[in-house]
């Protein structure tokens, strides 16, 4: 019987021609969610209207559209057996980060600045800019999370999984034309992503890695809690100062 130290570490009874499967399924199933809700809006979209987007959005969809390629292309990497060039790719992921943080927060406040807000439950766009702070937020604990435990392969993948799920997943979820507007269904997809991993574990493991027991639950609490602060109003106070 494993130890609870072994619990803590991700330790495996799957195989690991199972695992590569799966991650590198998940990270497909993720760049062809964002393909899916982005192509006629943004990568297929007329000239006319991408003509008409500041500078800063493009280069904001074009590092975040970087980022999802980027997983997908670390997951295949390990699929075939190619660790080493893996690692060295984690390297341009810091930068990438930093980058992505940086123009996360200020698409951000643009929209908010020319009062860019889909609806739902926010009234305005002061209140809506919660959403891609909260967004940002969970992207960072994820991101950052496994990159510190880079060095155990169970936690950091799926601390991987995880940023791009919670931090970035959403905005693309939003614009699949067959889910778009209906909240139900959007939160139903999104929650197909997220309960994937857990179920992958129990099903190979008999046990849920400790990283999903508390990012699982951390993803789809934020949405209450974002609603509740995009709605108040000390948090329209701040984002009115924010923006000015």
């Amino acid at each position: 019987m494993a130890s609870s130290v072994e619990v803590l570490k991700g330790s495996s009874i799957a195989g690991p021609r199972a695992d590569r499967l799966f991650f590198s399924g998940m990270s497909s199933a993720m760049l062809l969610t964002m393909f899916a809700g982005f192509a006629d809006k943004y990568y297929f979209s007329s000239s006319v209207h991408l003509k008409s987007l500041p500078l800063l959005v493009h280069l904001h969809a074009a590092a975040f559209t970087a980022w999802v390629i980027l997983l997908w292309l670390q997951t295949a990497l390990i699929a075939v057996g190619r660790p080493d060039i893996h690692r060295r790719l984690g390297l341009i992921s810091v930068a990438m980060y930093i980058v992505m943080i940086v123009l996360g927060i200020k698409t951000a406040i643009f929209g908010a600045q020319n009062g860019w807000s889909p609806g739902g439950p926010f009234h305005d766009s002061l209140g809506f800019l919660v959403v891609g702070l909260v967004d940002l937020l969970l992207f960072s604990i994820f991101v950052i999370s496994g990159l510190w435990f880079r060095r155990r392969k169970e936690a950091h993948k799926r601390l991987m999984i995880l940023a791009a799920i919670g931090g970035l997943l959403w905005p693309s979820i939003t614009r699949v034309s067959i889910v778009a507007g209906r909240f139900p269904l959007m939160m139903g997809l999104l929650a197909l992503f997220v309960i994937a991993g857990p179920l992958y574990d129990l099903i190979t493991r008999k046990r849920v890695h400790i990283a999903y027991l508390i990012g699982c639950p951390l993803i789809l609490a934020s949405f209450p809690v974002r609603t509740a602060i995009g709605l108040s109003q000390w948090w329209h106070n701040f984002a009115g100062w924010l923006i000015n």
